[in-house]
C-alpha cells in the first residue's frame, strides 16, 4: 500500500488554477474561432451547427452523476494510497462513458 496523499495549500491552489484554466480556455478559444467558423460556413450552416451543439449538450443529462461520483471515489482512493482502487474506478468510468457516448457519435453522423 502506498503512502496516503497529503494535500497542502499550494497543491490546492495549483489545482484550482488549473481547473479555472480548463474551464476558461475553451471559452477563449470559442470567442477567437467562432467568427472564422461563421465566415467559412455561412450564417445558415453555422445555425445548424449551433443546433447540433445544443442537442449534444442536452445529452450531458445522461452523465447521471457518474463523473462526480467517480471523482469522489478516485480522490478517496488517492487519499488512502489505494492505487488499484483508483485504477478500477477510472476504468469503470471510461467504460461507462464509452458506451453512453456511442449514441452521440451515431446521432452526429446522421446529422
Amino acid at each position: 500500500m502506498n503512502k496516503p496523499l497529503e494535500i497542502k495549500g499550494s497543491l490546492l491552489a495549483r489545482n484550482t488554477l488549473l481547473n479555472l484554466i480548463g474551464q476558461g480556455l475553451p471559452l477563449v478559444m470559442a470567442v477567437v474561432t467562432i467568427p472564422f467558423i461563421i465566415h467559412g460556413l455561412g450564417i445558415e450552416r453555422f445555425g445548424l451547427l449551433s443546433l447540433a451543439w445544443v442537442v449534444l449538450g442536452y445529452f450531458t443529462i445522461f452523465d447521471l452523476g457518474l463523473g462526480l461520483t467517480t471523482t469522489k471515489f478516485v480522490v478517496e482512493a488517492l487519499g488512502k494510497g489505494e492505487e488499484d482502487q483508483r485504477n478500477k474506478w477510472s476504468l469503470s468510468l471510461f467504460t461507462c462513458f464509452s458506451f453512453l457516448n456511442c449514441d452521440k457519435i451515431d446521432l452526429t453522423r446522421r446529422l
